[in-house]
C-alpha cells in the first residue's frame, strides 16, 4: 500500500513516520524506549475513552468533582466520543460520575501515562535531546498532524511533532474530516477495529 498520506497518534504518529521513510524501523522502537525513561511518575496515571457525553458535559463532571488539575481532555474523536487523561485515582473516581451524566461507555485504555495531557511535558527536553540525535529524512509520504491538521512534509517538522506528540491534545474527527475533502478510502492499522 503506497498511501497519498499518513495520520497517527502516540505509538501511531511514530509507527506512520517509520512507514513515510523519515527515519528507520530500529529508531522508532528507541524514541518509545525514551518515552518510557524521561518520564517520572510520581503517581499512577491512566486513560480512557467516553462515549456519549459531549465535552461540555464531560467538562462540568470535572470541574463539579474539582478535578481540573487532575484530569485533561487528551483526545477529541468526536462530538460524543473523547480520549481522557490523568491521574490513575481520580480517573476511576470520576468514572462513575461520567455514567451519572449519561455516558454510554467509559474504557479503561491501560496505558502507563497520561498521554497528551499536561502531565507529559515535565522533563520533556529529555525527549527532545533525544529527537535532536535522530537521523531523520523528509518524508516520503506526506504525515497529517492530528494536533493542527498541517501536513508535515519535512524532517524538522516530524521531529517537532514527536515532542509535541506526548502533551499536545488530539484531534481525531478534524484531521478525518480534512483528508475526506480529498479521498475516500481510509485503511486504519492497529493492533484492534478502529476505523468504521
Amino acid at each position: 500500500i503506497k498511501p497519498d498520506m499518513i495520520m497517527g497518534y502516540s505509538m501511531g504518529l511514530i509507527t506512520g513516520a517509520a512507514c513515510s521513510g523519515a527515519f528507520r524501523f530500529e529508531d522508532g522502537i528507541h524514541l518509545l524506549d525514551q518515552i518510557i525513561k524521561y518520564r517520572k511518575l510520581n503517581f499512577r496515571e491512566e486513560m480512557v475513552t467516553v462515549i456519549g457525553l459531549e465535552e461540555k458535559d464531560i467538562q462540568s463532571v470535572i470541574c463539579e468533582q474539582e478535578l481540573e488539575e487532575d484530569i485533561f481532555i487528551a483526545c477529541y474523536n468526536n462530538d460524543i466520543c473523547y480520549g481522557l487523561s490523568g491521574k490513575e485515582e481520580t480517573i476511576l473516581k470520576l468514572i462513575p460520575k461520567l455514567y451519572e451524566y449519561g455516558a454510554i461507555k467509559v474504557k479503561i485504555i491501560n496505558s502507563p501515562f497520561a498521554f497528551h495531557s499536561a502531565f507529559m511535558k515535565p522533563n520533556i527536553e529529555q525527549l527532545e535531546e533525544y529527537v535532536l540525535t535522530l537521523c531523520i529524512s523528509k518524508p516520503q509520504v506526506p504525515i497529517l498532524s492530528l494536533i493542527d491538521q498541517k501536513i508535515l512534509c519535512s524532517a524538522e517538522d516530524v521531529r517537532k511533532e514527536l515532542v509535541r506528540n506526548m502533551y499536545s491534545r488530539m484531534f481525531w474527527s478534524k484531521s478525518v474530516e480534512m483528508l475526506s475533502k480529498d479521498t475516500d478510502t481510509f485503511v486504519d492499522i492497529g493492533l484492534l477495529k478502529g476505523l468504521y
